[in-house]
């Protein structure tokens, strides 16, 4: 692992954000139990923002906390994925009919931007294509001009617990479907984007459930 010491002045934001990249990342494993004492002596801070960090992440089902064992990355868990997917969905969908309007022709350039990097399918850096994910989804949510459902996103951390197992459809038909909602939002077609939206949900629920369910299959058969 490596860190640097963090100059700023809002620590337990930092240390949040310093700890959360490193598990979205790969670089902190599922499972992993976090060194807390090593970590707070290589940032440079103290055990009190150190904890406010751990807070934050566990309220986005990154770590977990284990009584009298310590703080651990949170192995995903394909049924509550799935679960914050179907909130997501329903929030999402109705952000993107909302932000088909709102949305600038220059901000609707820059979502087109932030995928122009992965043309090349072979050589995309899976950490490097969710974090441009991400930027893309939250943009949907800021763009629908709707404080509830921002501060709903924000508070329960729906977006972000998607993500435990990094982006789950395939690149390609991730990035072909980020370019029919982007086309759906430049002709301001508010129903078309969401449908949209609430499509690209559902295939990514679809390939967790299967998932899901050939584990418990296979569960069975361990069982016999």
């Amino acid at each position: 692992m490596t860190f640097e010491p963090i100059q700023q002045h809002d620590l337990s934001y930092q240390v949040y954000q310093r700890i959360r990249d490193m598990i979205l990342s790969g670089e902190l494993s599922a499972g992993e139990k976090i060194p807390q004492e090593k970590i707070a002596s290589l940032l440079g801070v103290s055990r009190m923002p150190l904890h406010k960090a751990f807070a934050m992440l566990e309220d986005e089902y990154l770590v977990e906390s284990i009584p009298r064992r310590g703080i651990f990355i949170r192995k995903p868990d394909i049924k509550a994925i799935i679960e914050a997917f179907e909130c997501r969905e329903g929030l999402e969908s109705i952000a993107a009919r909302k932000a088909a309007k709102n949305f600038s022709e220059q901000e609707i350039d820059e979502l087109e931007q932030l995928f122009v990097p992965f043309k090349k399918i072979s050589n995309i850096d899976p950490s490097e294509y969710q974090a441009a994910d991400q930027k893309f989804h939250e943009a949907i949510f800021n763009a629908s001009g709707n404080a509830v459902m921002q501060k709903l996103n924000t508070i329960g951390s729906i977006l972000i617990r998607t993500y435990p197992k990094g982006v789950v459809l395939p690149f390609e038909e991730s990035l072909e479907d980020h370019r029919k909602i982007i086309d759906a939002f430049r002709n301001r077609n508010s129903s078309k984007a969401e449908k949209l939206v609430r499509m690209h949900s559902r295939k990514a629920q679809k390939i967790l459930d299967k998932e899901m369910q050939m584990k418990k299959r296979e569960k069975r058969g361990q069982d016999l």
